[in-house]
Parts: C-alpha cells; structure tokens; sequence
C-alpha cells in the first residue's frame, strides 16, 4: 500500500473499482449490433475488408483515431504500440482513420507503430459506429467487433477517447503532479 494513503482515499477508491466494476457488466449485458463488412486501405493501399482484419481471431479491437494532426490521438497509438501484441492471443487489433494511407504510413513509420493500420477515408464505417459527429467532426475511441462462424459481423461494445479517460496512462500520472496540467 503506497505510505501516502488515507482512509478517504482508501474508501473512495474502492467505491471506483466497485463501479468500474458494474459499469463493466453493464456493458457486457448491451445486445450486438450487425454492422456491414466495409472496405479498407491498407499499407501498400489496396483493399481490404473488415472481415479479414480479424485474421483466425473471432474477436477485433479496432482503434478510432482522428489522424497526426490530434496530438492525443497520437499519444493514445503511442501507447497502444506498446500493448497491442498482448491482444494476439485474444483479438485482432488495428488502428483505423481518415488519412490518405500515404500520409498515414510516413506518420506510422515515424513514430515506431507497428500494429495494422487502415484509411476509412472512402467509407461510412467511422460515421455508422458514431465516430463522426454530426458536424462531420471524428472523435477518438475503440470498438470490439465480434466475426460470427456465418461471417457476419457484430459490434461489441464501444467507448470514447478524451483527456482523462483509463485509455491512457498518462492523464493518471499528469493527477499526481502538484501543477494541474490543461489536457
């Protein structure tokens, strides 16, 4: 136990847990929604479908990045290139945004990512899983989609990305500083 702790501290953290904890069965409880098997770049920009971003996996972590002009978006897929490989046995993962596949590629092999990135920037599939808002903005977030043995395609579950989030070590850290830090 960190020497610097309280019982307030003690208490409320264990209130957080206990609601992360609900909050994550609810989100297991939530009904899968089909969704289409879109089409892709990818790297050597060619075609590819949702379908075979799976791989043998049955389960995919898609990653919702708004592009290298977002300085968070860029500190999210940092992180993410250190974790992704521990989702192999599990899921498929890939980062996928608006960038032409050509910016994209200068931008990934810059930053050292290596996981499977792809361009919706000639599909609806960012817009139809609420990544896009109305105002035609992209937002940040992951989705976990599920491939059916028939190769249907269902969303999982979803969440949004934003300063502060659990996504990102990071913010967590920024808390502990004595100077608050504007995200």
């Amino acid at each position: 136990m960190p020497i610097m702790s309280n019982d307030k501290i003690q208490q409320l953290s264990q209130k957080i847990a206990e609601q992360k904890s609900q909050l994550t069965q609810l989100k297991s409880e939530l009904q899968p929604k089909q969704i289409s098997d879109y089409q892709f770049l990818n790297k050597e920009n060619s075609t590819t479908n949702l379908s075979d971003m799976f791989g043998s996996h049955k389960f995919l972590v898609v990653i919702h990045n708004m592009g290298q002009s977002c300085k968070f978006c860029t500190m999210w897929a940092n992180g993410f290139e250190g974790v992704y490989k521990h989702f192999d046995d599990k899921s498929g993962f890939v980062l996928i945004n608006h960038d032409p596949i050509e910016k994209q590629n200068a931008f990934a092999q810059k930053q050292n990512w290596t996981y499977p990135i792809y361009s919706a920037k000639d599909n609806s599939f960012n817009k139809e899983l609420g990544f896009i808002s109305d105002g035609n903005s992209l937002w940040p977030g992951v989705s976990t989609l599920r491939k059916n043995s028939d190769g249907t395609i269902e969303l999982l579950a979803q969440e949004s990305f934003g300063p502060g989030d659990e996504f990102c070590s990071v913010w967590h850290i920024y808390d502990l500083l004595p100077e608050k830090f504007s995200y």
